[in-house]
């Protein structure tokens, strides 16, 4: 995503009225408020794109208020509409998706495919619908297909991977993520998913160590606190509880430091199931009404 973020840039650029960009540049920015701030921008120009543009606009718009049935009516209109399109069918696909209605959302990445056998998005989202239907060599096929269509990419070994470590075969699973970071050494989840075969295999101090590796390459504050969250998932699983409080509070730190609600939200909230899980309630009720309150005052609490 922080690769492709210059190159929307250079869209708007040559076009300010180009709203397709902006919904684009909103779901790779690093941090949520860029992310709503860019999506209120394509918003406010949806008039200004084709019909189907502009349908896919409403459509991310109702997801991001938490609307997923709105959402899902307008992407139900949008493949009325267009029902040659493999990019409405991956799109109702995921809404379908998202609700955990898996079999419909197969049903709409197959048409999506059919459509274009080499439109690689709907493989990837149809590997992990049937990985969550615990289909899982449907699931091998349709990443090995994935990895197939763009090689050179490191995202298709990178969910090929997580297959191989929810059914256990961790080692085999972190040659695959090996394989993402070979096409893309900055590729942010390949390195937290070798932290997490590593944790499964309680080797923890070596999780961190490949977190701290990420941690300092990253390119953003958004890749850092990623590195930093991972390393909270890893002290939580070693039972170290404090440490993983302690590695939440630098990445509330950081979302003040951008008044960022949304993550601020975010971290407290959990910094409140921890304290939860630890017996401390009324410690965990201070930090989720914390949350709620920066949301409250944030505009983005619908």
């Amino acid at each position: 995503m922080q690769e492709s973020l210059q190159h929307f840039d250079h869209a708007i650029a040559k076009d300010p009225e180009f709203a397709l960009a902006y919904v684009y540049s909103s779901i790779a920015q690093p941090t949520a408020k860029g992310f709503f701030e860019r999506l209120d921008e394509a918003v406010a120009r949806k008039e200004n794109a084709s019909d189907g543009e502009r349908l896919y606009i409403e459509g991310v718009e109702a997801g991001a208020e938490g609307f997923p049935m709105k959402q899902r009516e307008i992407f139900k209109i949008l493949v009325e509409r267009y029902p040659k399109d493999e990019r409405g069918h991956t799109s109702l696909g995921n809404s379908y998706f998202g609700t955990q209605d898996y079999e419909k959302a197969i049903e709409h990445f197959e048409k999506a495919t059919a459509i274009n056998p080499k439109f690689s998005q709907p493989y990837n989202q149809m590997g992990y619908a049937y990985r969550f239907l615990e289909e899982y060599e449907k699931a091998e096929k349709a990443f090995k297909q994935y990895v197939e269509l763009i090689p050179e990419d490191p995202n298709p070994y990178d969910s090929y991977a997580e297959l191989l470590m929810k059914v256990g075969k961790y080692n085999e699973s972190i040659v695959q993520y090996r394989k993402a970071l070979a096409q893309n050494p900055n590729f942010v989840a390949s390195h937290i998913g070798i932290a997490t075969n590593l944790n499964f295999k309680g080797k923890h101090s070596q999780a961190r160590k490949q977190l701290e590796k990420l941690f300092e390459m990253a390119r953003n504050d958004g890749e850092k606190r990623a590195a930093r969250f991972a390393m909270s998932v890893s002290f939580v699983d070693e039972g170290e509880l404090e440490q993983a409080i302690e590695e939440l509070k630098w990445n509330l730190s950081v979302a003040e430091k951008n008044n960022d609600p949304a993550n601020m939200a975010g971290n407290l909230v959990a910094m409140g199931n921890i304290l939860y899980e630890a017996g401390n309630a009324d410690g965990a009720m201070e930090k989720y009404s914390k949350a709620w309150e920066a949301m409250k005052g944030s505009g983005l609490a619908k």
